[in-house]
């Protein structure tokens, strides 16, 4: 077996035997989720010289929004492997109306929302930042719209002190544990 990866133009020359039938395999680089992977059999009985066209994924676009319908500035969708939401394919972070566009490679991803607070009104009550997983195992094999809404529930309640009384004034803070490989939170 014999690899390296491309120069900084895209070029590449690999010394190969004299055979027949031989496969290669050309696969993008992490951090370029919006390129499919290929594979070419080829037989070596001179010099090969050729350009490999690795497409451009199928485009995912559309809007995101809270429970009410306002826009999520700036808010990131995240793609990722399915069941490995640390194994981002793409991302992207939405414009001041809530809109993004981003490009995958074809393939079954888990889709993520994650909202940062300093970028959207507080009177969308969401925590300073929020990851949310808002679709599971979706199949992207072509262009499409996907709109994408957070999830809103609401939580309500009477501040009181342990006599009964209410407490005027009290500071309410909703924060997100996140869970961590050994099972335990933070």
């Amino acid at each position: 077996e014999v690899s390296l990866a491309s120069g900084s133009d895209g070029s590449f020359a690999l010394p190969v035997p004299d055979m027949t039938d031989f496969q290669v395999n050309v696969t993008p680089p992490s951090d370029r989720g919006d390129l499919g992977a290929l594979s070419l059999t080829l037989n070596a009985t001179a010099d090969i010289n050729t350009d490999v066209v690795l497409a451009v994924g199928p485009n995912i676009s559309g809007r995101l929004t809270d429970g009410a319908g306002r826009p999520l500035a700036f808010a990131e969708v995240e793609v990722s492997v399915v069941g490995d939401s640390s194994n981002v394919v793409n991302r992207t972070r939405a414009d001041a109306q809530g809109y993004y566009s981003l490009n995958v490679a074809s393939g079954t991803y888990d889709i993520h929302l994650r909202t940062v607070n300093e970028y959207n009104s507080t009177a969308l009550n969401l925590p300073y930042s929020y990851v949310q997983n808002v679709r599971t195992q979706h199949v992207v094999t072509s262009d499409a719209t996907l709109d994408l809404q957070l999830p809103m529930y609401r939580i309500a309640g009477n501040i009181v002190t342990s006599e009964g009384s209410a407490v005027k004034n009290a500071r309410i803070r909703i924060t997100q544990n996140y869970w961590v490989s050994d099972g335990t939170r933070t």
